[in-house]
């Protein structure tokens, strides 16, 4: 992997933050679309039409208007946007469900190539004047064309955020725009598995694991796409980020620490002590192409650090044993999540923060428990005991989980089948 990889960079925070009366538009295109002042007559019945007037070039596909001025993009990298956007609405809308973008059942979605925005690309939604039509726009940088499977990857990540404006709009500015991002990222994956380019933005992640879930400096939000990998690898399968869309929708007050734990059918702090676990070990399909984290050392008695909110410290095993921490957190291992688990030579121990502020923490090498039946372990990090023991951790990791356990604490190895 680069060891500076290019960050998606979307605009979509500041243009959020525009919209929210909080920040100055860095571009126009912020706060109205190209072409608005050419409306257009509605269209016939059953075809789709442009929307508003196009600029000096265009070039249409079934769902799409690429248009740009004149020496900003070429025709071949307008045909290379189409083919990621169509491919994108391909699996997106078509295979998995999701809702289409306002007004694309009329109209063309509109794209514009503009190499004077300072990001790779964003995407808003707008209401004309004329019309009171609501729908959503994408720009994209056609300064990236040159790589090729970067630019469709913004494509695609764009996209994503098309679905997302008609399912929820961006009420909670603190704690919503991490998660258009982080979706933006794994949808851009599930539409065009076969680039991996959404792997690169792992390294926003790994740099600062111990921040605030939600924090948005240095580019770590388009890193945090693992929860949704989690979701649709360990926990609930295909289709479990447009679940958790859609509970957004349904509650567009609620934060999304909460829907991801009510997607994935447990506590916020359970989730990503597991998906960190899993991280760790480097479960996911795509692990050979996500970036390390790196390590606070070995596990040792008395060991100490602060978290954030949902931030996590990844400590490397040395010796069998049981750990048990004091403060506010979570242990992650292979073999559970809660105060107590156990952890073996040369795997990974997590420790994820669950005050909602900073707090610091320590922790501790303890006995094995006299009493298998109250470790502390609130659930198996996979899932419910229903089939036979894995043999390794990784072997563990890459069975998907069956379901969640409703009741008992346990020390033993969880036992998984897949999903």
């Amino acid at each position: 992997l680069c060891a500076m990889p290019t960050a998606t960079s979307c605009l979509l925070p500041e243009l959020l933050a525009v919209l929210a009366g909080t920040a100055l538009p860095s571009h126009p295109g912020m706060v109205r679309p190209a072409a608005m002042d050419q409306p257009v007559p509605p269209p016939l019945p059953g075809t789709r039409e442009h929307l508003v007037g196009t600029l000096e070039d265009h070039r249409d596909s079934e769902h799409f208007c690429v248009t740009w001025q004149s020496g900003d993009a070429t025709q071949s990298t307008a045909q290379t946007a189409l083919n990621a956007l169509e491919a994108a609405w391909d699996v997106l809308v078509d295979e998995e469900g999701w809702q289409a973008p306002d007004s694309s059942d009329d109209w063309l979605l509109g794209v514009y190539l503009d190499p004077t925005i300072n990001a790779s690309g964003f995407t808003g939604r707008y209401t004309t004047e004329t019309g009171g039509i609501d729908y959503a726009y994408i720009w994209l940088n056609p300064l990236y064309a040159d790589q090729t499977d970067f630019f469709r990857h913004v494509a695609a990540h764009e996209f994503n955020h098309a679905l997302h404006w008609a399912l929820r709009p961006y009420a909670n500015a603190p704690e919503d725009a991490w998660y258009w991002e982080a979706s933006a990222e794994w949808g851009a994956e599930l539409a065009l598995p076969s680039l991996d380019v959404y792997g690169w933005q792992s390294y926003w992640y790994v740099q600062s694991p111990e921040v605030r879930y939600s924090s948005m400096e240095e580019y770590h939000q388009y890193g945090m796409f693992p929860v949704n990998a989690f979701l649709e690898e360990f926990r609930e399968g295909p289709g479990s980020m447009k679940a958790t869309w859609l509970l957004g929708e349904a509650s567009p007050m609620a934060t999304w620490d909460g829907l991801l734990g009510e997607a994935a059918g447990e506590p916020a702090a359970d989730l990503w002590a597991a998906w960190t676990s899993a991280y760790a070990e480097e479960a996911f399909s795509d692990s050979d192409v996500y970036e390390r984290p790196a390590s606070m050392g070995p596990l040792e008695e008395g060991v100490s650090g602060e978290l954030a909110y949902l931030g996590t410290h990844y400590y490397r095993v040395r010796e069998d044993g049981w750990v048990s921490p004091e403060g506010e957190v979570i242990l992650g291992s292979p073999w559970g999540v809660g105060e107590l688990v156990e952890a073996r030579d040369g795997e990974w121990l997590t420790v994820t923060g669950t005050n909602d502020g900073i707090a610091g923490y320590s922790l501790f090498l303890v006995e094995e428990p006299m009493d298998t039946g109250d470790t502390g372990l609130d659930k198996p990090a996979l899932g419910c005991a229903c089939g036979s023991s894995p043999s390794s951790p990784a072997e563990g990791w890459l069975l998907l989980a069956a379901g969640l356990c409703a009741a008992g604490r346990r020390s033993e190895r969880p036992q998984v089948s897949r999903c």
